[in-house]
């Protein structure tokens, strides 16, 4: 590891040790306290850093837990007749998505369209077009479509619920549609491209 210049020790106890190697004794009262270890700034830094990279890279990991609290989160708002915030989250649960499917795999996007979930989808579609072409895997682009079609219809609907007027409402059908198809779209992509 290397030094800092500059640096200041930071001590700094954990637990209490009895008896074992390492604990430092008086001998006076012969009773034993817990190590004092010294970091000095710049591995506490280092060490900071390296906990804020596993939170970050734990808050992002999808798996089915999270796709099942999204999904509970909807179903609960559409029992609730709340149908609106059914389809709020859906369009919320496919952009978080797609934006984590778009950087582990890769896919080079342009940056002005990091939240538009319709020009994701079409990106997620063209990489998964040229996998299955590299790998000639026979696999018809028309249910590829499927997966942008959805986001539009999504996308569309949730901009509408979100503009300045109130003539949009969703209703159940509309909400039923938007988690349906979200849980098919998410659960294929993590079957099979995870």
């Amino acid at each position: 590891m290397t030094k800092c210049p500059n640096s200041k020790s930071f001590k700094f106890q954990i637990g209490q040790m009895s008896g074992k190697a390492g604990c430092t004794t008086s001998k006076k009262s012969k009773k034993t306290s817990a190590p004092i270890f010294r970091l000095k700034r710049c591995e506490m830094v280092v060490l900071c850093t390296f906990a804020l990279f596993i939170r970050f890279t734990m808050a992002i990991h999808w798996n089915t837990e999270k796709l099942n609290k999204y999904l509970s989160r909807i179903d609960g708002a559409i029992l609730a007749g709340r149908y609106n915030l059914a389809l709020k989250l859906a369009h919320r649960c496919l952009r978080q998505y797609y934006r984590n499917f778009i950087t582990t795999n890769a896919i080079p996007t342009e940056q002005t369209q990091g939240d538009n979930v319709r020009v994701m989808a079409v990106y997620i579609c063209k990489h998964l077009m040229s996998h299955f072409r590299k790998y000639e895997i026979p696999y018809s682009e028309r249910r590829l479509m499927f997966i942008s079609l959805v986001s539009n219809v999504i996308f569309l609907s949730a901009m509408n619920l979100s503009s300045d007027t109130d003539d949009f409402f969703a209703d159940k059908a509309l909400a039923t549609y938007a988690r349906e198809n979200v849980y098919a779209i998410i659960s294929y992509l993590m079957r099979y491209f995870t």
